[in-house]
């Protein structure tokens, strides 16, 4: 019995799986067709998307000439917001003590402000976060910047990097805004060379306008167009833009310029430098010419003052802070040490060891030596981040975040951070690689001794690769009264009298020609030989410099001693 039960079971489910098996291979070939559909469906979808990616990424500059809606008119808040309680000899007094130039023809400037309490126009809730964020009160820049922007005056600010000039248009900018009638489209729009200064300019939007319910948009490039195009669906006030981010999203229709009456140009020489100026010029064709326009920049060269020109629509107030030349920060110690280019891996590394516990900057000229060097110090212990262009955005904020907060108390960055890098407790700067250009180099160091504080900068001069520049940096270190070395100085005799001088060929290993032999016969001289040819030298024959100034080709091999002596900042 038990094995015809069996039998009948194994009967039973042969007979069932047989009936099964058509079933089953036709849901295997409804799956099959179902998938060849679905990667064809997907292979559509890819390729138009990809095609249509590629379409608005290149921007075609076919922006149609705008129709204001609105005119702009002047005196839409109070032409005289600025109770001034000040004497005229106090004035005259303020100025001259600030450095304050101006130049002006037909405009009668307003006196500077010189306490946040004769601001009348400044809501009392922007008056509370002045004092919040520490600030006792305006520096040179906003102190003139805010009565003459108040009042309804195009301003064109030069200054040093540091002095303020975010706050010097950004609070005018607010007021400006709540001056005037709500809408869905831009009022103020603000133009920076970079993103991390766009994105430091929005971060002090959003801490000066708590309350205001004003909203800003910040586009770059390197961020996702979904997520700005979003932020631009809001109707935001304030656009705070790159040129070319700003150009591309135009041209596909997100945004309008036409009720845009407050024009920001900041780092506009930078701008300049970076090739902008063909998108600077057609994004402001888009905007009213019934505007006021601010202007600002460290620099004043002929390249900005046609710019300012073009871009002024009433006669604008020249404010400058400073000399009208080039100039460094004075609060910043300037130190340089004149060495080879094989020789400042070593230095470097023997200076990290005494000030590692501050915040530092480091500059090199190239990302790969960014790269490279970053690779160097983590091997010798010393925890730093880099950052320069090839870092995508993400990457770019993370690194930016452990900086400011303290994670890491080093960052190696090229040019990229030069300008617009807005971080007040930086401590040191070093210049890994010097420059090209001298402008540059006050940028650069511009990095730290901001918002009045002292600071401090390391500059590593190459004498086989950094000769042309040694000129115009004996005139900054001069004009700010840093120690010159002698070095430097010798190389800026050298170029004076010539002396078949080519800045391209590769010096000896011993320094410059005209000032190695007396070292080479150093060399082969005993000490009492070495102070008798002292004692009878030629009076024009180049002599041993003093103790205090070594040279940097007097040793051949690194001696930490010797550094040591020169270094003010080792333990």
């Amino acid at each position: 019995m038990i094995l015809q039960n069996l039998n009948y079971q194994n009967n039973a489910k042969t007979f069932f799986q047989l009936q099964q098996k058509p079933q089953k291979e036709a849901q295997q070939e409804t799956q099959e067709t179902f998938k060849f559909f679905f990667f064809i469906f997907r292979f559509i979808v890819r390729t138009s998307s990809f095609k249509k990616k590629k379409s608005t990424s290149q921007s075609s500059f076919k922006i149609t000439s705008p129709t204001f809606i609105e005119s702009y008119q002047e005196g839409v808040y109070e032409l005289k917001p600025i109770q001034s309680i000040s004497s005229a000899e106090t004035i005259k007094e303020y100025r001259a003590q600030h450095n304050i130039f101006i130049r002006s023809q037909h405009v009668n400037v307003p006196d500077p402000i010189m306490r946040f309490e004769d601001v009348q126009c400044f809501p009392q809730i922007l008056m509370d976060l002045l004092l919040k964020a520490g600030f006792k009160g305006p520096t040179a820049i906003q102190a003139q910047g805010w009565s003459i922007a108040l009042t309804g005056h195009d301003l064109i600010g030069i200054a040093q990097t540091g002095s303020g000039k975010t706050l010097a248009f950004l609070l005018p900018a607010i007021v400006h805004i709540l001056a005037q009638a709500r809408s869905h489209d831009a009022k103020c729009l603000i133009l920076a060379p970079t993103r991390e200064l766009t994105l430091q300019i929005y971060d002090q939007f959003q801490k000066f306008s708590v309350g205001s319910q004003l909203y800003a948009a910040c586009l770059y490039g390197g961020q996702d167009r979904y997520i700005q195009k979003s932020q631009l669906r809001k109707g935001p006030q304030v656009l705070i833009a790159c040129p070319g981010r700003l150009i591309d999203l135009l041209d596909q229709g997100c945004t309008t310029l036409k009720q845009v009456s407050f024009l920001v140009l900041d780092e506009a020489d930078r701008m300049l430098d970076m090739g902008f100026e063909p998108q600077i010029r057609k994004i402001v064709d888009q905007i009213r010419p019934q505007r006021q326009t601010m202007l600002f920049s460290a620099t004043w060269p002929k390249e900005v003052q046609k710019l300012a020109l073009d871009f002024c629509k009433q006669e604008p107030v020249h404010i400058q802070i400073g000399n009208v030349e080039l100039t460094s920060n004075k609060m910043i110690k300037q130190i340089v040490y004149v060495m080879k280019a094989i020789e400042k891996n070593q230095r470097l590394l023997y200076l990290l060891k005494d000030i590692a516990h501050k915040k530092i900057l480091i500059f090199c000229s190239t990302k790969k030596g960014c790269d490279q060097l970053q690779k160097t110090l983590d091997r010798e212990g010393i925890r730093c981040l880099a950052l320069h262009g090839d870092k995508k955005q993400s990457e770019r904020d993370y690194v930016m975040s452990h900086f400011r907060n303290g994670r890491s108390t080093a960052l190696i960055a090229t040019d990229v951070a030069s300008r617009g890098l807005d971080i007040k407790d930086i401590e040191i700067v070093v210049n890994y690689d010097m420059p090209k250009v001298i402008e540059d180099y006050v940028h650069r160091i511009g990095r730290t001794g901001r918002a009045g504080a002292i600071g401090q900068s390391i500059s590593f001069f190459a004498s086989d690769e950094d000769a042309r520049m040694a000129k115009d940096l004996v005139e900054i270190l001069r004009e700010s009264q840093n120690d010159i070395p002698y070095e430097l100085r010798s190389l800026v005799d050298q170029n004076n009298k010539g002396n078949n001088y080519n800045p391209y060929r590769r010096w000896n290993a011993t320094g410059p020609r005209h000032i190695q032999q007396p070292f080479i016969q150093h060399q082969h001289q005993t000490q009492n030989q070495h102070q008798h040819q002292n004692q009878h030298a030629h009076p024009h024959q180049p002599q041993h410099q003093p103790s205090h100034y070594p040279s940097s080709w007097q040793f051949q091999t690194f001696n930490p001693q010797i550094l040591q002596q020169i270094n003010p900042y080792s333990i």
